[in-house]
């Protein structure tokens, strides 16, 4: 051994790392039964959803899930999670968006640690209110309450029970009628009418109408569009709020939407915000809504410099040139690097292109001068991907009221 010393002695560091390598390779390969089940059951068969036990519920969320729970499961559950007052947690309101607006429960370290318990307690009272809702469908479908007539009645009460509970998505499933399933036997039995080509979904039964269909398919057109796409979400809260409810809102917006989309044309997403405005106009000329225009395009323009950093200001954005000076202060003040420490690498001018800052004189309340709030597109909100809003108004150095 001593004599084959000297030959592989210039090779001692290759062989020391192919013996840490094939370490590494043992115990990735015994690694990963563990990574392709987690692949499959969370991944695929959860949709990436990890734990049925959420970080962050609503109020009104954790009261539904506990009506599902034993008294011993509900005083668990309670214990595991704190109660968190709406704005009284600025790093709440940053990661969940509509967490700023409501109160919410957040799990707590000994939630944590208790998460497998949770998960069990939370995924019993998930599928207990899934079995509920489908008893109560098919009651209300066999005793003919389910006839909405041109009222939208049932699927007016069951959206805006679900739209009151802020969920980040809102999917409007059709009914559809597979070929072999107990659906299609019983559809002469329910007068049910549906494509003859895939995805087979109902076009009329004898509880609602090919035109009431085609309503709700409106409907659903415009939740996408205006709900699901987290692009609208200041400008549609004010304009819901005009309306008795939810549902009334999107029904009569999207009876408007496929006035202005007759010829299958796609709107941009800017063309978008600007039938939204028309939309209010139409509401203030037609229907008398007390809608303040001017504080509308606040909140449309809050929303635009959400996602984007536009260099075209939008046709309904006020004119700020006006605000010119104060904001190339902002910029050069010193403590700016204070408000955005991410920036200190970059100089006034380099900053001011990568961000952005909009003056608001409408939209915020009790105030007595304008708000200047700067957008920081670097720091984003990972589940909508809007940037992140900073009051930069004690930054302003006072220039008078025109700085032309």
């Amino acid at each position: 051994m001593m004599k084959l010393k000297k030959f592989y002695k210039p090779f001692l560091v290759s062989m020391l790392a192919a013996v840490v390598l094939l370490f590494g390779q043992a115990m990735c390969d015994l690694k990963l039964p563990d990574t392709m089940s987690d692949i499959i059951n969370v991944g695929i068969q959860q949709n990436g959803i990890e734990h049925a036990s959420p970080d962050v519920i609503s109020e009104q969320g954790m009261t539904l899930m506990t009506l599902f729970m034993s008294e011993d499961e509900k005083t668990s559950v309670l214990a595991a999670y704190d109660f968190i007052e709406k704005g009284s947690d600025e790093t709440i309101a940053k990661h969940y968006a509509n967490a700023a607006d409501m109160n919410v429960y957040q799990i707590n370290e000994q939630g944590k640690d208790e998460r497998n318990a949770l998960d069990a307690v939370f995924g019993n009272s998930s599928w207990t209110f899934i079995n509920v809702m489908k008893q109560v469908s098919a009651e209300s479908a066999q005793s003919g309450v389910a006839n909405a007539g041109t009222d939208f009645s049932v699927a007016d009460l069951d959206f805006n029970q679900v739209y009151a509970m802020k969920p980040d998505q809102l999917q409007l499933g059709f009914l559809k009628v597979l070929y072999g399933s107990n659906m299609k036997l019983m559809s002469g039995e329910y007068g049910i009418k549906h494509l003859s080509y895939p995805p087979y979904e109902v076009l009329e039964t004898k509880w609602i109408s090919y035109e009431d269909v085609l309503k709700l398919k409106e409907v659903e057109e415009v939740v996408e569009i205006y709900y699901n796409s987290f692009q609208f979400s200041n400008s549609v809260m004010y304009l819901e709020k005009m309306f008795e409810t939810p549902f009334e809102f999107y029904e009569k917006l999207g009876t408007f939407y496929k006035a202005n989309s007759m010829n299958g044309e796609k709107h941009s997403r800017i063309a978008r915000y600007v039938l939204l405005r028309k939309f209010a106009e139409l509401l203030i000329k037609e229907e008398n809504r007390p809608i303040d225009i001017n504080k509308f395009d606040e909140l449309l323009t809050l929303d635009v410099y959400l996602r984007e950093n536009i260099k075209t200001r939008p046709s309904f954005a006020k004119y700020i040139n006006n605000f010119k000076k104060e904001k190339q202060s902002i910029y050069r003040n010193e403590k700016i690097y204070e408000v955005i420490p991410a920036y200190r690498d970059y100089d006034s001018k380099q900053i001011a292109k990568m961000t952005h800052i909009e003056v608001f004189e409408r939209i915020y309340e009790a105030q007595s001068n304008p708000k200047y709030i700067l957008f920081d597109y670097k720091d984003r909100n990972a589940l909508n991907s809007e940037a992140n809003t900073i009051d930069v108004t004690n930054l302003v150095e006072r220039f008078g009221e025109n700085n032309d």
